[in-house]
């Protein structure tokens, strides 16, 4: 035992010594495998790490200012309350980093790889709008949680399964967006825009969504209960489903506050291929199979 303990305590001491020397370095470091490394704190300010493994490694509260981590794989990387302002990150492996409280300030993203990112605390809303789109533009499964973007043009992203409960997209452009699965609830999404954008299961448990507008989109599966409604327009959008079976479902209005709501229109879809990737949606719904089929009160809703 005695000799297992001495082994460990040089093992520590060798880790130590060597990110020591990889913080105080003067020159860039050269580092090609540093998976799982315990790098917290260093500071490696404006250094050139193009190309690095850092893999599942430990950056939290690191000094990462202008560095150059242009293609570097970083999967699984924490950098939970990181400096990365001004950080050059173009084509890196981001799958599964933590940034929240990141600081990412003119951070550079294009083309870098996201999904299963964790970037609450405010890491998304200091992005200008390029790095912000890089990152929406395919991102699933990501948590934006309480994520302020309001205004912003998000038109076309996707994001499919990703978390925005608390999020503040009051005006925000989301037209054409891929949403599906995606959590909203408590949303505050006053006038967002979603014309023509993908919905299917979608959760907006209490969002409000006054004065929104849904023009053409696919609410297929979409749970709003309770979300506010007021004023919404969903003219021409798919609002049912039938299944194989020929059973159909709605959209689920319970508890909605619809009052003011336009929902002229509203298209039926059916599964035209056996894949169930294609959907006809020229069926209209009447108003009382939405009433029916949606549990919703459409008193003062125009249809």
């Amino acid at each position: 035992m005695k000799y297992l303990a001495i082994l460990a305590a040089a093992a520590a001491l060798v880790l130590c010594c060597h990110r020591a020397e990889l913080a105080k370095a003067d020159t860039d470091p050269i580092i090609s495998n540093c998976t799982g490394c315990n790098l917290e704190n260093v500071d490696w300010h404006g250094k050139n790490l193009r190309g690095a493994h850092f893999a599942g490694a430990n950056l939290s509260h690191a000094n990462l200012q202008n560095v150059d981590l242009r293609d570097a794989r970083l999967a699984g990387v924490d950098f939970s309350d990181a400096d990365l302002r001004g950080a050059d990150l173009r084509g890196a492996n981001l799958a599964g980093c933590d940034l929240r409280g990141a600081r990412l300030q003119g951070a550079r993203l294009e083309n870098a790889r996201f999904a299963g990112l964790d970037l609450r605390r405010g890491a998304l809303d200091q992005l200008d709008s390029a790095s912000a789109r890089a990152i929406l533009s395919s991102c699933s499964g990501c948590d934006f949680d309480g994520a302020n973007l309001s205004g912003r043009d998000l038109s076309n992203i996707r994001v499919a399964g990703s978390n925005f409960t608390d999020a503040v997209l009051e005006n925000a452009n989301l037209r054409g967006a891929k949403l599906a699965g995606t959590d909203f609830k408590r949303a505050r999404m006053r006038g967002a825009r979603l014309e023509d954008s993908s919905l299917a299961g979608v959760d907006f448990d209490r969002a409000d969504l006054s004065y929104a507008r849904f023009e053409r989109a696919h609410l297929l599966g979409t749970d709003a209960r309770y979300a506010n409604l007021s004023n919404a327009v969903f003219d021409d959008a798919a609002l049912c489903a039938r299944d194989d079976r020929g059973r159909i479902d709605c959209i689920d209005f319970t508890g909605a506050t619809l009052r003011g709501a336009a929902l002229h229109r509203i298209r039926l879809c059916t599964e035209t291929s056996s894949d169930r990737r294609e959907l006809r949606c020229d069926e209209l719904v009447t108003p009382q199979m939405l009433r029916d089929l949606s549990h919703s009160n459409l008193e003062g809703a125009a249809l």
